[in-house]
């Protein structure tokens, strides 16, 4: 048994060194680093809404160069309902890696429910002031970013989530 899980380790970490991208671009990324990082975008540059993956992964950018927005369809996979907890996975490697939480909400929007998670992240902040982009709304700072996870409506799990610049909820 040890020994099928040494075989295993060594096998991954082989496989983890040989793929050709282990890039991750996330919040405050730019559309070239998400080029880069997930392969072909589907809808061209000039797009509202950047799609990777199949529609796995979607994303907003002011001017191409500044991630504001990145959503993940779970529904786009084979996997298509996940925990709260893969979903949380899932999301967090869009995150700065100094993120901290600030606060959590569950909104009850009557047939289901999705969960807003606030955090802050310094690196973000410079990263946003660097950029030239301007405030999204008055009640927001540079160094915000929500994410949201959503419940699907007729299924036990969550098939959405997005992490976008600010604490504003749509």
């Amino acid at each position: 048994m040890k020994r099928l899980f040494y075989t295993l380790g060594v096998l991954t970490l082989f496989l983890a060194a040989c793929s050709d991208n282990n890039e991750i671009a996330g919040l405050g990324d730019s559309y070239d680093d998400f080029v880069s990082a997930y392969g072909e975008e589907k809808n061209g540059k000039d797009a509202a809404v950047a799609s990777f993956q199949d529609d796995y992964i979607l994303a907003m950018f002011f001017e191409e160069e500044f991630a504001i927005f990145i959503g993940l369809d779970f529904e786009a996979t084979d996997n298509n309902l996940r925990s709260m907890g893969e979903a949380l996975e899932s999301i967090e490697r869009f995150m700065p890696d100094d993120a901290v939480k600030e606060s959590e909400e569950t909104e009850d929007l009557g047939d289901y429910s999705r969960i807003n998670i606030r955090y802050t992240s310094e690196s973000l902040a410079s990263a946003y002031e660097e950029s030239g982009l301007y405030p999204l709304s008055e009640d927001d700072e540079p160094n915000q970013f929500m994410v949201t996870i959503s419940e699907a409506m007729d299924a036990d799990g969550y098939i959405t989530a997005t992490i976008v610049l600010g604490h504003s909820s749509s």
